[in-house]
């Protein structure tokens, strides 16, 4: 009995300590490679406050200045759905099209460092290997 009791009592300590867990991402702005986010004094690896919970990338190319631009900062869900959004009106990751532009949110520490097109191309890669051991064994 007195061990079950102990149990409890953890139990419901541990269901009444409230732990604040603060995602970290990278931020930079206005880059137009993702490599110059790395190299530039960016990118600064930030500690995010507790209502912003994704780590958010966007990608937007300009037709008149014929350049990327890559951002990465902080964000809430509604703030990925935003941005998401105010993309919508463009070509929303066609890069065959003139002025496209993506946005991606992840959530976990530091999982923005890569750029959008480079995330997707990882996680195709990995498709492929899983489909083509399929196929082999």
């Amino acid at each position: 009995m007195w061990c079950s009791m102990l149990d409890l009592f953890i139990a419901s300590l541990l269901i009444c300590i409230h732990t604040v867990y603060s995602l970290q991402c990278y931020t930079c702005a206005a880059e137009d490679t993702n490599e110059n986010c790395k190299i530039n004094e960016a990118p600064v690896l930030r500690t995010c406050p507790s209502t912003e919970d994704r780590c958010l990338t966007q990608v937007i190319y300009s037709t008149e200045r014929g350049k990327l631009r890559i951002d990465k900062y902080c964000a809430s869900q509604d703030g990925c759905d935003a941005a998401t959004e105010q993309l919508g009106k463009r070509y929303f990751c066609d890069k065959s099209r003139a002025g496209w532009g993506c946005v991606e949110c992840c959530d976990t520490d530091k999982c923005n460092l890569s750029s959008v097109s480079r995330v997707r191309a990882s996680v195709a890669a990995v498709c492929a290997v899983a489909i083509a051991a399929r196929f082999v064994s």
